[in-house]
Order: C-alpha cells, then structure tokens, then sequence
C-alpha cells in the first residue's frame, strides 16, 4: 500500500521534492536564514519542507509496515492516523508547499501569513 502510494508520484513531482530534498540536505549550519533572489522560498522553507514530505512518507511506512501484524491494524485509533497520513501525503503530492502554506497562513504572524505562496514551479 504505501510503495503503490509513493510510486503514484509523477516523475516531475518527483523532481521538485529531490530539488527540495537535495537543497535541504546540502545546507550548511547557518545563524540566519537566507532567501536566493527569484526563489519564493528561503532556507527554512526548504528545510521544512523536506521535513514534512519525510515525516509523513515514514509515519506511513512505519504504520503499514509495523502496526499490522496479522493484515490488519491493531487499534482503530492507529488505522485513523494512518488514514490521516494519506490525506496529507497525497496533499503533498497534489502541492509540495501545501503543509507549509497551511501552517503560514494560520500563523498568528501577519509576515507569514503574506509569505504562503502558491504551488512550487515544477
């Protein structure tokens, strides 16, 4: 179930979230954030970004792979995460940006509110 999930990724998805992943991954230990010039999204972003794709990608996998020992979850409770991590990976993948932009837009931070941006350029 989760492998059919992650497969279903389009491959230019799939090469926004490596760009995302790869700048993530490659940024050095910073005091400050910085913004590239033409890029909407600053060092953070990326950062979170890649986050938020990993964490709910293996909130998945540890859920399918490990909370369902005979075919079936265990509890409903854990089945209802699960369920709940679907829905947000497949946000994901209809907008990378689409957990940051919720989070900016319901900040209490009138800055962030005005810095949630559309859908990355793929």
């Amino acid at each position: 179930m989760v492998r059919d999930v992650a497969e279903s990724c389009p491959q230019l998805l799939a090469e926004v979230y490596e760009r995302i992943v790869d700048k993530a991954a490659t940024m050095a230990t910073k005091l400050w954030i910085e913004q590239d010039e033409g890029d909407p999204l600053n060092d953070l972003d990326y950062l979170v970004i890649g986050g938020q794709c990993t964490m709910c990608y293996n909130m998945m996998r540890f859920l399918w792979d490990r909370c369902r020992p005979d075919g079936q979850f265990m509890h409903a409770e854990t089945k209802a995460i699960f369920d709940q991590a679907i829905v947000e990976w497949q946000k994901l993948m209809a907008d990378p940006l689409s957990l940051l932009n919720d989070r900016k837009r319901n900040s209490r931070l009138k800055t962030l509110n005005e810095q949630a941006v559309g859908a990355i350029k793929r």
